[in-house]
């Protein structure tokens, strides 16, 4: 039976789990045609060694046919994950080989964002401290400076810090042609956002 469930033989294990059956039922039989006084008993010892050896095998079958359905559901998942990346990386121009080649292409967009995310916090930061000597109206340059410290503190990561980052550079870009000033953090905030624009 090993070398059935190894080939992942269902049908040969069916068999074999019948015959395996039908041979303690045929050593029940032989018994009880026997002149042997205890026939009785081993006949009933046959029968039920030969249900409790069936009931083993087909809780093994089923255990390893479930085993083995759990592992290509698995590797499906692997290999769409797989696929996946390398679709994306691939959109971005990387083109990877192996697992390896990608693992080291997303740590190195992890570093990259992650970089790039805190640049822009410290952007914001001095924004959020400067913005309050601008000549524009107190309450527009509160809600800005506010919004900057927000951004700056957030926890959030990723694309969608990045999306929050750029429109609010459009707010920034606006009151700076707006008030003619581009200097110190308002020039630095607009540097770091032209790497994600």
């Amino acid at each position: 039976m090993e070398v059935a469930l190894e080939r992942e033989d269902w049908p040969e294990c069916e068999d074999l789990i019948r015959s395996t059956q039908r041979f303690y039922e045929s050593a029940s039989a032989a018994v009880l045609r026997s002149d042997l006084p205890m026939a009785k008993s081993l006949q009933e010892k046959y029968l039920n060694a030969g249900f409790a050896v069936g009931v083993q095998l087909r809780r093994r079958l089923e255990r390893e046919r479930a085993n083995c359905k759990r592992i290509q559901s698995l590797e499906a998942e692997v290999k769409e994950l797989y696929a996946s990346v390398r679709r994306a990386l691939g959109s971005s121009g990387v083109v990877v080989n192996n697992a390896t080649e990608m693992v080291s292409s997303v740590q190195q967009h992890v570093e990259l964002t992650t970089h790039i995310e805190a640049n822009l916090r410290a952007a914001l930061r001095g924004v959020s401290d400067d913005l309050p000597h601008s000549d524009a109206d107190p309450a527009t340059i509160a809600a800005l400076a506010a919004e900057a410290r927000e951004l700056a503190n957030s926890q959030e990561s990723g694309p969608k810090f990045l999306e929050r980052v750029k429109k609010y550079g459009e707010k920034v870009k606006d009151l700076a042609v707006l008030t003619g000033q581009t200097a110190g953090p308002l020039v630095e905030l607009l540097k770091a956002l032209s790497v994600i624009s």
